[in-house]
């Protein structure tokens, strides 16, 4: 494993979306802009071509093109890519990782075998024989709900202390089962939490390592802001910080959706674009406007508005 990229898979994931024209083809240059705004903004991780980036709507040629331009657009900076990658073919999930570790990947996002239920017994040989052939580091994406292999504290630390696994992403959203993960693993490896913003500063506490975010995609400052405060162990500005956020938590919770996510980033000057089927367009005209006049809130608290402001230099 490698160490190096190990240590830089803490704070804050960004976990980005795939833009994509009306008629369904990708926006590679929307793409590449928004992997460089965000590059500028101060993000260190990204994570394409997972469930914000329609991983299971990609062809096998886009799923690698989406990962060069990521990359592309990367290099030379201090930020990783860390992609998505999931398929309950072996061989698929082989060449995946193969042609990311090409393009120039640091390490995979991995979900175990979602088509039909995995064995916990299933699991651990699959990852195994998958290791043996992708030299890469792993961030086990733990998901029940999605690929609905519930796992025992045991079987769960069992499956981590393979070698592979630098990284875990818990979206169990189970702050008792984290807790627990913690203490048994996170010297170990790092532990992420799939919950986003809404288990902040609770997981870092507990002795989590970071946080994903989907709404870096459009208003980075509020992601940025918060991991900074985690970084300098400020967890009373971080309780403070959720408890601002916590209308738009609210709101995502009732309107959030990877359509929600791309309008939002079109309204604040990102490439947005179409969402490609199945997913489909349903967020409502003042439902949106709502949004926005919350994230604008949020954005002008002086928490937000000065303490997430870095130094940055833009990638041309």
């Amino acid at each position: 494993m490698n160490g190096e990229t190990k240590a830089r898979m803490t704070g804050l994931q960004a976990i980005i979306t795939t833009p994509f024209f009306e008629n369904g083809d990708i926006n590679y240059d929307g793409l590449t802009n928004n992997t460089q705004m965000l590059i500028a903004k101060g993000v260190k991780w990204l994570t394409c071509t997972g469930t914000c980036g329609e991983l299971a709507s990609l062809t096998f040629d886009e799923y690698v093109q989406v990962i060069k331009t990521v990359c592309q657009s990367a290099r030379g900076t201090d930020a990783i890519v860390v992609p998505g990658i999931g398929s309950s073919s072996l061989r698929t999930l082989i060449a995946l990782a193969n042609a990311a570790k090409e393009a120039g990947v640091h390490a995979l996002m991995v979900i175990p075998p979602y088509y039909s239920p995995c064995k916990f017994s299933e699991a651990k040989v699959f990852f195994a024989e998958f290791a043996k052939n992708c030299r890469l580091p792993l961030q086990l994406y733990y998901y029940p709900q999605l690929h609905r292999m519930q796992l025992t504290l045991d079987q769960l630390e069992e499956l981590l202390s393979m070698p592979c696994f630098a990284a875990l992403k818990d979206t169990s959203c189970d702050i008792v089962t984290y807790s627990q993960v913690c203490t048994r693993m996170g010297d170990k490896i790092n532990i992420i939490t799939g919950a986003g913003e809404y288990l902040v500063p609770d997981i870092i506490m507990a002795g989590g390592k970071g946080f994903i975010s989907s709404i870096v995609n459009y208003a980075p400052e509020i992601p940025l802001a918060i991991a900074q405060a985690l970084d300098t162990g400020d967890y009373l500005k971080t309780a403070q910080m959720r408890v601002l956020i916590s209308p738009l938590m609210a709101a995502l919770n009732r309107w959030g959706s990877i359509d929600t996510i791309k309008k939002l980033m079109d309204k604040f000057g990102y490439c947005g674009g179409y969402v490609r089927l199945p997913e489909l367009s349903t967020i409502k005209d003042e439902e949106l406007e709502q949004l926005l006049e919350i994230i604008i809130r949020i954005k002008a608290a002086p928490v937000f508005s000065t303490e997430s402001k870095k130094e940055a230099k833009c990638v041309a």
